[in-house]
């Protein structure tokens, strides 16, 4: 495989920062140069310089897309950053049941969700929390992804041992899945909840509707400043008025944009809209 010219490097980077906002930087040849790599590889193409020509020359090919998603970061895992969840189950979930009891309907939106973890996860901590009243409550739990491959696992709801050893305690384990060959399988209890669907945090159609709760986590810190504004505010169109807006650890919104305010729930720093009078 041919060193990466930086020509090359320089089509890649904007290609990925125009279709999914992603700053790649001027230090991330050998990340192209590796990932790329495997995919021309993958489809029978002898340099990343052939791949870059045929997207230059044929728009549509459909290596457009596996190229966008061999960039794409997919880490993933069960009930990852454990303090989210816990503030979830012990008061997010709890205000969220009491504010929506008369119409008991809650919407909530796993964006970013690569193989689903996430969104199964999310699935799992609602039953739980609803217990025998989960019956009458319209849940809708939507996963979604930039990516067509990982969103295609997710729909599976099958993972390996390695990954259900990732995160997912036993008790879970044995109440939400079923073995299948040497791994395992999401009851359908809880694939009932959940739908997952191919978005772009870049150009979030409005037809989603707004949720009560957002999950946008470790995703931020891919994006540029200008990007990261962008995709606030799409997600601030999304949610509703009372809801509330979980992002990663380490990704802050202060400074960014007004659209968001600050607030802590046992521990765990998530963010709601900001009032706007009239």
């Amino acid at each position: 495989m041919s060193t990466l010219s930086q020509e090359d490097y320089q089509f890649v980077s904007g290609f990925l920062y125009e279709e999914a906002g992603i700053a790649l930087g001027g230090d991330k040849a050998y990340l192209v140069e590796n990932r790329l790599g495997e995919l021309c590889r993958s489809v029978g193409l002898h340099s990343i310089s052939a791949l870059v020509q045929e997207l230059k020359s044929i728009p549509t090919t459909q290596n457009r897309q596996k190229m966008l998603e061999a960039m794409t970061t997919n880490e993933t895992s069960f009930f990852r950053d454990l303090n989210s969840f816990d503030s979830m189950r012990t008061s997010l979930l709890p205000e969220l049941e009491d504010l929506r009891k008369s119409r008991r309907a809650l919407r909530v939106w796993s964006a970013a969700c690569s193989t689903g973890q996430e969104t199964y996860s999310l699935a799992m901590l609602i039953d739980s929390h609803l217990g025998q009243h989960r019956k009458s409550w319209q849940i809708d739990i939507l996963g979604t992804d930039i990516a067509e491959k990982v969103l295609h696992r997710a729909k599976t709801g099958e993972y390996s041992q390695l990954e259900v050893n990732r995160g997912l305690p036993a008790q879970l384990l044995m109440r939400h899945f079923k073995r299948k060959g040497r791994g395992w399988h999401v009851s359908d209890n809880i694939r009932s909840m959940v739908r997952f669907e191919q978005v772009n945090l870049m150009s979030v159609p409005a037809s989603l509707g707004q949720f009560d709760l957002i999950l946008c986590r470790n995703v931020l810190i891919y994006f540029d400043v200008q990007t990261r504004q962008k995709v606030l505010a799409n997600l601030h169109r999304q949610i509703k008025p009372d809801g509330y807006l979980i992002v990663g650890a380490s990704e802050v919104l202060h400074g960014l944009t007004d659209l968001f305010e600050r607030t802590q729930r046992d521990g765990a720093i998530c963010y709601r809209p900001a009032y706007r009078p009239g």
